[in-house]
């Protein structure tokens, strides 16, 4: 049926219930050859970063360690049927799309069993309908299943070119194919880059820069003039535009700062790359295809689920944790200190000004983070009355520990200045 670099898929028929499959075998002595080229990619990019200027920007270690990680788990068929496992359990109750069933009795590292798709390549879809089957469903499908592999599981296809997708003849829905390199996104990077996406879509310059030193993709050295005047440009030259109008603007940031020096994470080099692939192939699909809207949208319902009171809580109850095992290790770390101290080994200027009103600070801020965390437990109980289906006692301990929030600041920050 098929041939790549590794493996090659036969169409084969199950003995026991004459179910027709795709047997994807590994091709003989494919680990070997791909360490000798990985091996040379890494000694290759060592060089080129330690050489040539103007490649570190692209931190092409870094990326060749990525595909280096990635390709090994490729070469382990396994891998590749539990990635089709998970992802499948993700899109459950979701309609418009499917992932092949397999069968992993009858798989090994070097083999995979799957059911056969039958079905028409995206590229036969290119302004061209087959079978009722029309380009700009299939575009709708493509963004809508990448954006929440990507936004809101964390677990997404990271090479999804067209290839790698088909619609199937039987059921017309979208399939994706060839599963084995995934990419991984956690919690906190999926909600900030959807701030980051919010104000690059909203034509919002000085929080933009803002939140890229947050996220740590600039570092302050970085942040010069020239830099924040070349994204107050790309984001003035999209202020007012239709949202239809925004098409590769996520690429153009990602220039703007390769033309900076940044050296860009490996995550952010993997979500720049799918997310040109998906809007290539929208555009081709649907000529008014609009990646611009589903950013949004997606990028909205993370930013809005990071802070749902039940999410807040749950964040506070890590923060206990966090907490409960600094009071653990704390009287060693104190003795530890007083030790060197005795010893001579670290001296200490303290001077006391002002001691009681730190006294006070401190108070206040402990009663806080006890009411946080107190509140956080009760909406994680989740027992006694509630309002909005969230426990009472805990929406009021975050409300009073709002207020006594805003008075240190105004007290101890804007009025002691």
């Amino acid at each position: 049926l098929g041939s790549a670099s590794i493996g090659q898929v036969y169409k084969a028929v199950l003995k026991e219930n004459g179910e027709k499959v795709a047997v994807k075998v590994q091709k003989p002595g494919s680990y070997e050859l791909v360490a000798a080229d990985v091996k040379i990619m890494v000694s290759l990019a060592e060089k080129a970063d330690k050489y040539i200027t103007k490649t570190r920007t692209f931190n092409l270690p870094a990326i060749i360690k990525e595909f280096e990680r990635s390709i090994f788990k490729e070469l382990d068929y396994m891998e590749e049927v539990m990635n089709i496992q998970k992802i499948t359990k993700n899109f459950e109750g979701y309609d418009y799309v499917k992932y092949p069933k397999v069968y992993p009795k009858l798989c090994t590292n070097r083999l995979i069993n799957m059911e056969l798709v039958e079905g028409y390549n995206v590229t036969e879809l290119y302004d061209n309908e087959i079978d009722g089957i029309s380009g700009k469903k299939i575009a709708d499908d493509i963004v809508e299943s990448y954006f929440k592999q990507l936004m809101l599981d964390g677990f997404f296809h990271a090479d999804p070119h067209p290839g790698n997708m088909v619609v199937d003849k039987n059921e017309k829905k979208l399939c994706y194919l060839d599963l084995g390199m995934m990419g991984i996104l956690n919690e906190t990077f999926r909600a900030d880059l959807a701030q980051l996406l919010l104000l690059l879509l909203g034509g919002n310059a000085n929080s933009l820069v803002k939140q890229l030193l947050y996220m740590k993709i600039i570092s302050p050295e970085q942040d010069t003039d020239e830099l924040r005047m070349d994204i107050e440009d790309l984001v003035n030259r999209y202020i007012g535009a239709d949202l239809d109008q925004m098409d590769g603007v996520l690429e153009k940031l990602i220039n703007t700062m390769i033309k900076h020096g940044v050296t860009l994470p490996r995550e952010f080099v993997m979500i720049g790359r799918g997310v040109a692939l998906i809007e290539d192939i929208g555009y081709n699909l649907d000529k008014d295809f609009n990646i611009g809207e589903a950013l949004q949208r997606f990028s909205k319902k993370l930013v809005v689920d990071k802070f749902n009171p039940i999410n807040v809580a749950k964040g506070s109850y890590d923060y206990l944790l966090d907490v409960e095992h600094l009071m653990k290790v704390l009287p060693d770390r104190i003795n530890s200190t007083l030790t060197k101290i005795e010893k001579g080994e670290i001296k200490v200027n303290l001077e006391l000004d002002g001691l009681t009103e730190l006294k006070n600070q401190i108070s206040v801020s402990l009663i806080i983070s006890a009411l946080l965390i107190g509140s956080s437990l009760a909406i994680l109980a989740d027992k006694g009355p509630k309002m909005w289906d969230i426990s009472v006692i805990g929406l009021w301990g975050f409300l009073i520990s709002g207020i006594l929030g805003l008075y240190v600041i105004l007290k101890y920050i804007v009025f002691d200045k």
